[in-house]
């Protein structure tokens, strides 16, 4: 028998603690396939060869210091593009806010925004601390776009 790796976001989200910043009306169904988690910098960048889609997404300091170098507009486009390949959610890290365009853009495409309080670290070694009494939801590796 082969083991799938599916968990429900909603899981991840009670296990985590994570703050619901924005609704997809589909948040209810959302299953996570793929236990690797992405960090988005190549991304939003511009660069999507080899993205993953189906990871969830997360946006710490670095990401967002760079959208912040960018303009209003250019913040929808890369939200935008981002968007479109339906990613499970994004989390941001850090108790960071999430500009408008995040928002104008999930709306759009119907995704999950998420907020994390702390650091991606400690996100990453609170899963490890909870996997043996939880589901596999929780064996999560971090990467950062396009490095393995």
């Amino acid at each position: 028998m082969i083991d799938t790796y599916s968990v429900p976001l909603k899981k991840l989200v009670e296990d985590f603690k994570l703050e619901i910043a924005h609704t997809a009306t589909d948040f209810e169904s959302i299953r996570i396939t793929v236990e690797d988690v992405a960090r988005p910098g190549l991304q939003i960048a511009g660069y999507f060869d080899h993205f993953e889609p189906m990871r969830l997404q997360v946006i710490g300091n670095v990401e967002s210091s760079y959208l912040d170098k960018m303009t209003s507009a250019e913040r929808l486009l890369v939200y935008d593009r981002l968007f479109s390949y339906k990613i499970p959610a994004l989390i941001a890290a850090r108790d960071l806010v999430p500009g408008p365009e995040c928002y104008e853009m999930a709306k759009k495409h119907n995704i999950t925004v998420l907020r994390w309080s702390g650091s991606t670290s400690s996100l990453v070694s609170s899963s490890r601390r909870d996997k043996a009494a939880s589901a596999p939801s929780i064996r999560v590796r971090w990467y950062s776009s396009g490095t393995r």
